[in-house]
């Protein structure tokens, strides 16, 4: 008996990911795992925070990442804007 094929497609998604995430991935050189993800997100005050951790390495990383769009930096403010305006609707 022949085996069927899974013709159903896995979803893929979009994800927020805080310092803990970005910094633990990035330490053992693996924010190419995120590549899962359709987009990665990470919040502007994520950015700060790991520019001031001062670990070269880590915003080495971090930036390389973003350069290579495994992660893009977003306004937090932007996404309340959006937020606030899918509410009135």
């Amino acid at each position: 008996m022949k085996q069927k094929k899974n013709s159903q497609k896995y979803k893929r998604m979009n994800i927020v990911a805080d310092t803990s995430v970005i910094s633990a991935l990035a330490k053992v050189k693996r924010l190419d795992l995120l590549k899962i993800f359709d987009s990665v997100f990470i919040p502007k005050g994520v950015f700060f925070e790991i520019l001031e951790s001062g670990d070269k390495e880590l915003i080495k990383e971090v930036k390389g990442g973003i350069s290579l769009k495994i992660i893009s930096v977003f306004n937090t403010d932007d996404l309340r804007e959006q937020i606030e305006t899918f509410g009135e609707k």
